[in-house]
């Protein structure tokens, strides 16, 4: 591991005098465990970066949002192409939102695929003091007219990254449950697989060991730290938490070489779907969307990926289930984003003896 090493360390130390990414921290999960920190948690108190830090994971909400809504399939005996407006509680889409198109055929598939016709890219941030929005005010536009939940397309004829479409998840999700998105992933999944610090808001128990974070001054003179805000949409940007216990919950899940995947909790079956191309037959899109992932098969070999960043905070995700290899590569500076590339694609690839992969990863808002 001396090679991912010596990236940590080129990311982390300063070229020219001036820091380029304070901290990093990558979990790797195979035959055996690594967890590497590197450099500072917060470079103001020189607080070092450790096994312990925690971070804003942004849109890797989605692959854990995806394996709790399989969870929740799993539980109440329902399959990916039920159609999800049954489940919805009172809510759905008015007729200026679905214009024309067939709202009622949307289905649990579609959603996860990111092929459902709906299309908001992200939510943004609230303002000090504003509270939480809740699912279905989401969906009728509590962030602006922009962020109305309107349909696009047919569903199931196009593949569009969609935070709408996540946010309908957990508004599904919630109103058939008749619990909090966070209390129920925390109890049906995170919980049996001892998961304790992912989260859906930087509660305290997730504070105390917050990272800072920061962006290059335009000036190229050093780093300004960025202040912590609150992203609009839990589904949609909302994870915090440990990049460490981030790469167990998805090695534990979709492993293969131990057992079944689904790790005891989630219809194997149905984790096989995560990995299937779902984009439209005859589709000319480059992204291959999974269930909740980006596909990146190489020679043969069966991967994903999924990102997570915005200002100040950057997270990558990789896995090859057949191969039992998670890595997540994390850092607390918009500038990590090459090296955590490097780390998570070239590392995964070479754990598994192919090689390096040429491959593209869809942005992760």
């Amino acid at each position: 591991m001396a090679w991912i090493r010596a990236w940590i360390a080129e990311a982390t130390q300063p070229a020219s005098g001036v820091v380029r990414v304070p901290g990093v921290l990558v979990s790797i999960r195979g035959r055996s465990s690594l967890d590497i920190a590197a450099g500072f948690a917060n470079m103001d108190a020189k607080t070092p970066m450790s096994e312990r830090s925690t971070l804003a994971l942004c849109s890797l909400v989605k692959p854990v949002l995806a394996l709790a809504i399989l969870r929740m399939l799993t539980i109440r005996g329902i399959g990916l192409d039920a159609r999800v407006r049954s489940l919805c509680g009172g809510w759905w889409f008015r007729p200026d939102q679905s214009r024309g198109f067939d709202a009622d055929a949307i289905t649990f598939r579609d959603l996860l695929a990111h092929r459902s016709g709906l299309h908001v890219h992200a939510y943004g941030v609230l303002d000090r003091g504003v509270p939480m929005p809740s699912a279905s005010e989401l969906m009728d536009g509590a962030m602006g007219e922009h962020t109305i939940a309107r349909l696009e397309a047919s569903p199931g004829s196009r593949s569009r990254y969609s935070a709408a479409g996540y946010t309908l998840l957990q508004l599904i999700l919630e109103a058939s449950t008749g619990v909090e998105m966070g209390p129920w992933i925390r109890c049906h999944l995170l919980e049996p697989l001892g998961i304790q610090r992912l989260g859906f808001a930087p509660l305290p128990s997730l504070r105390r060991d917050l990272c800072a974070h920061y962006v290059p001054r335009t000036d190229g003179s050093g780093m300004r730290r960025c202040r912590i805000v609150r992203y609009a949409s839990r589904a949609g940007t909302g994870l915090w938490g440990s990049p460490v216990e981030l790469a167990d919950l998805i090695s534990a899940c979709m492993r293969r070489d131990l057992g079944p995947a689904g790790a005891g909790l989630i219809d194997p079956s149905l984790i096989d779907q995560v990995l299937i191309d779902h984009r439209v037959d005859g589709s000319e899109e480059k992204i291959r969307w999974g269930l909740g992932v980006v596909l990146d098969d190489h020679a043969g070999i069966r991967g994903f990926s999924h990102g997570g960043w915005k200002q100040g905070w950057c997270t990558l995700l990789r896995s090859i289930p057949d191969a039992g290899i998670t890595i997540v590569a994390s850092g607390n500076s918009s500038a990590f984003h090459p090296w955590a590339r490097r780390i998570a694609f070239q590392a995964s690839s070479a754990l598994v003896g192919r090689g390096a992969l040429a491959t593209a990863v869809a942005p992760g808002p």
